[in-house]
């Protein structure tokens, strides 16, 4: 999460669910300290900065405690919220993220960016969720984006060279791309999405769970514990 929702998020948590959640801090240090000082058999969760996503420290210790199948014994899923902080693949938060993305069962990226106007930065972030769920990289370049060339200079032997590359200009057939994703809305009711819009692929009406009623009566955030994706039969 953002810096600023770290212990917020920490609390909600806790208090919703009546999970033991730590709130991991950034400072290698002090990763350090955490780890060493937990009882990790008694942790539910973890909270984390955008900027832990590329600890050296934070890394290590989840490639130290994975099971058998690659998977990771501390948690099994991971939320990453404003999820365009890894829409460049060449970072270490990128490569670190993903990292995260293959050692556990689910993965929810959650992103505000209106997607068919940034293309390249949508892709990246689904083909980090999942690696089979789009074409490959190299035909959505070709459908679906524009390319111009663009100097850039270097030194060879002491003196300056001009080269040559191509870079990402633009997108095209942006409304196709919009229309091959399939947009899910949550809603306690099939009124309260607009079950006959020409935009609705398909409405599944669930029952709260006693679960949810607990949290239910613990406050009042009504949307966060009603819309539940694991409560999506397929």
């Amino acid at each position: 999460v953002e810096t600023s929702a770290l212990g917020q998020t920490q609390a909600e948590l806790m208090r919703f669910t009546g999970l033991y959640v730590v709130a991991m801090p950034s400072e290698a240090a002090k990763i350090r300290r955490v780890i060493r000082d937990t009882d990790w058999s008694k942790v539910d969760g973890i909270v984390i900065k955008h900027s832990t996503l590329r600890s050296d420290p934070l890394s290590q210790w989840l490639a130290l405690n994975l099971d058998a199948n690659g998977m990771c014994r501390i948690f099994n899923t991971f939320f990453l919220d404003e999820s365009s902080v890894v829409k460049n693949v060449n970072t270490k938060t990128a490569n670190y993220t993903r990292n995260i993305c293959n050692i556990v069962g689910r993965v929810h990226f959650m992103n505000a960016t209106v997607f068919e106007t940034n293309l390249s930065d949508i892709y990246n972030q689904l083909d980090m969720m999942n690696e089979a769920l789009l074409p490959k990289k190299w035909r959505i370049d070709k459908e679906f984006c524009t390319f111009s060339r663009t100097s850039y200079w270097t030194k060879e032997n002491g003196k300056a060279k001009m080269n040559w590359r191509n870079q990402l200009s633009g997108y095209k057939n942006q409304e196709k791309f919009k229309e091959s994703l399939k947009l899910v809305y949550f809603g306690r009711s099939a009124k309260a999405i607009g079950k006959d819009l020409p935009h609705i692929y398909k409405v599944y009406e669930v029952e709260p769970t006693n679960e949810m009623g607990m949290a239910l009566s613990k406050g009042h955030r009504y949307s966060e514990v009603l819309n539940c994706p694991a409560l999506i039969p397929d």
